[in-house]
């Protein structure tokens, strides 16, 4: 502000006489006086046009600095009115941060590991192992590479450099896209959510269905299509539902809702516990599946070098790696001591190895329809194990039960922190809604055309393209915020 005021005091032109000095000497002659008259006239028109042209320019130099200026102070005051989200939080979710090492590993796995691990086996029968490695090490990277993004763009927040603060996924993108995009933006990041979630939830009540009719040998719902009808089945079909018909409700749904609901209510960092088990129960479930697959048989035919069709691949291991936008919520509630890079690449690393071991030795294995999953193809088989039906029964609970609550208190905390919705409606979008889509979604294949759509769409924009951006406008911002205080400076020397 200071070389402003200099330039315009500089600006003013100084007064001119009438062409005269008081020192000129006197005229000598009419021809002299007249010449002399001339001459200044034109200095003085010479010096009138060039005292124009200075002023005009110095004037256009002090607009154009004030207006640069005005310009960096909007820029502040954008980038303050975004951060002032996070110093009036509406609900502090999980104020706790006590997540281990050993928890978030837990966590993370967990939540990877969700109901397309038991449809790989047919991506690989499809494509072929040579493409279906391939897509793991390319997305295995991009989600590392993603979360790490994430995390980074975090810290550049004002007052979360050290994750000391709550910061949701939706924060970020309101801090750093600005209101204009939010509400896009947090719209697809909810539909990503959901997805993985309505997918879990009818794979889920598919699995237990089956498993009350190994035990019971028989399993109820209510159907709507082809006819409203009571129905119940006593055997399983090829298909990963015994059901046929459209169904809105069956005891498998019922079984898994009383399971799911009170850990949703839960917070984050309560669910580790359960994380924990879950991770140890999927150690052992995948141990047990690669012994089944090479007790039964493992058929090289069934999984060539490169198969018939690659369309579906990319698209159906994305959706395996669908994890990264719950990974705020994982930073918020870690301990401080906790590595991010450490625990993100070993839970990245871990899970990758699980999903090419059943999809290459799996696929080989057993010849599975592409209605079908991989624990029924066990089920179904003639050389099944007590050991492998107590497996495919346990599975269900182990990585899907454990999953789907992480997802909905995940979609309640954006919902609430980004102020879309009151607490109790933040339970019934992101715990009521899911049911009502995936149940109808149970039978026939609808389910694999949501999952290869929506990772094709959503998941892929939610979990791989917006953390990135998210990464590269949060370097931009944070540019922007250096500038404060020499914005600050210059308001205080103008004032």
């Amino acid at each position: 502000m200071a070389t402003v005021k200099e330039l315009e005091r500089l600006s003013v032109p100084a007064t001119l006489g009438s062409g005269f000095s008081p020192s000129s000497p006197a005229p000598l002659s009419a021809t002299s006086a007249t010449t002399d008259s001339s001459h200044h006239t034109t200095s003085r028109h010479n010096n009138n046009s060039n005292s124009s042209h200075n002023r005009l320019s110095v004037l256009t130099r002090s607009v154009s600095v004030r207006s640069s200026i005005a310009s960096s102070r909007r820029s502040a005051t954008s980038i303050k009115s975004h951060v002032s989200t996070f110093q009036n939080v509406r609900f502090d979710p999980d104020p706790i941060k006590d997540i281990s090492f050993w928890g978030g590993l837990a966590l993370l796995i967990s939540n990877m590991t969700g109901p397309g691990l038991v449809t790989l086996p047919i991506v690989a029968q499809s494509a072929g192992w040579l493409p279906t490695i391939i897509a793991f090490g390319v997305v295995s990277l991009l989600s590392s590479l993603s979360s790490l993004f994430i995390c980074e763009a975090m810290t550049e927040v004002p007052g979360n450099e050290h994750f000391q603060s709550n910061v949701e996924f939706n924060n970020l993108v309101e801090c750093f896209f600005g209101r204009r995009y939010h509400l896009l933006v947090q719209i697809i990041c909810f539909l990503a959510m959901q997805t993985t979630n309505i997918a879990s939830i009818a794979v889920s009540a598919q699995l237990f269905d089956n498993l009350l009719i190994q035990i019971f040998h028989r399993t109820c719902g209510i159907q709507i299509i082809p006819h409203a009808s009571f129905v119940c089945v006593t055997e399983q079909l090829a298909s990963a539902s015994p059901f046929s018909g459209v169904m809105i409700m069956t005891a498998g749904v019922l079984l898994a809702l009383s399971m799911i609901l009170p850990l949703a209510l839960l917070k984050l960092s309560e669910n580790i516990w359960l994380q924990l088990a879950s991770f140890i129960l999927i150690l052992l479930i995948v141990t047990q599946w690669i012994v089944t697959f090479i007790t039964h048989g493992l058929d090289t035919s069934l999984v060539p070098v490169i198969g018939e069709d690659i369309s579906q691949t990319f698209g159906t291991i994305l959706f395996n790696y669908a994890f990264i936008t719950t990974i705020p919520s994982w930073a918020n509630a870690k301990q401080p001591n906790v590595s991010i890079h450490k625990t993100v690449s070993w839970s990245v690393g871990i899970t990758t190895s699980i999903y090419i071991l059943v999809a290459i030795l799996g696929g080989m294995a057993y010849q599975i329809p592409s209605n079908s999953s991989l624990i029924q193809a066990i089920s179904s088989s003639p050389d099944v194990t007590i050991l492998s039906q107590i497996t495919g029964y346990t599975f269900p609970i182990a990585a899907l039960i454990t999953s789907i609550p992480i997802n909905i208190i995940v979609i309640r905390y954006n919902l609430i922190q980004s102020g879309a919705c009151s607490y109790m409606w933040s339970n019934i979008l992101a715990g009521v809604l899911p049911w009502l889509v995936a149940i109808p979604c149970m039978t026939g294949a609808g389910l694999t055309t949501v999952i290869n759509w929506s990772s094709l769409f959503l998941v892929s924009t939610a979990n791989f393209i917006i953390p990135f951006i998210l990464y590269i406008y949060s370097k931009r911002h944070r540019e922007k915020l250096n500038k404060l205080p020499i914005i600050e400076m210059e308001r205080f020397e103008g004032a």
